[in-house]
């Protein structure tokens, strides 16, 4: 091989949630170092329909909001459903969801933040695409 590379490994980096990346080869030089590889370019085509679709799926989850509520206030005047193959229940459950607020009504300042200074962070990666024009 020319320019002092002489192997091919492999990695894996680990993502945020704990899961394992998919192997990928990683060129190392003779003295077994790794040598960076730059990535291909994000294109701006790649950004534009990343923000398009992102922009799509904002509108359609308003959409699938307003939907679900007229469904749901239908059937819960006990509209009756047309026959064929779709069918809707309603059904309740119930769940325990521990906000803030709702701990402030429990416990005191200091409870809380002991609270909040025991559990670890959650690490999280955001992706923004803006356009400039």
């Amino acid at each position: 091989m020319h320019g002092g590379i002489n192997s091919l490994e492999s990695y894996a980096t680990i993502r945020p949630a704990g899961r394992a990346v998919p192997r990928q080869p990683l060129v190392t030089a003779g003295d077994g170092r790794p040598v960076a590889e730059r990535p291909p370019w994000l294109t701006q085509e790649e950004l534009r329909t990343y923000a398009e679709l992102r922009a799509r799926q904002a509108r359609l989850a308003d959409d699938i909001r307003a939907r679900r509520a007229e469904l749901i206030r239908r059937l819960a005047a006990d509209a009756p459903i047309e026959p064929g193959a779709y069918h809707a229940t309603l059904r309740s459950y119930s769940q325990r969801l521990l906000t803030k607020t709702r701990l402030a009504e429990i416990l005191s300042e200091d409870e809380i933040e002991d609270l909040r200074a025991r559990v670890e962070p959650t690490q999280r990666l955001e992706l923004r695409v803006t356009c400039r024009g």
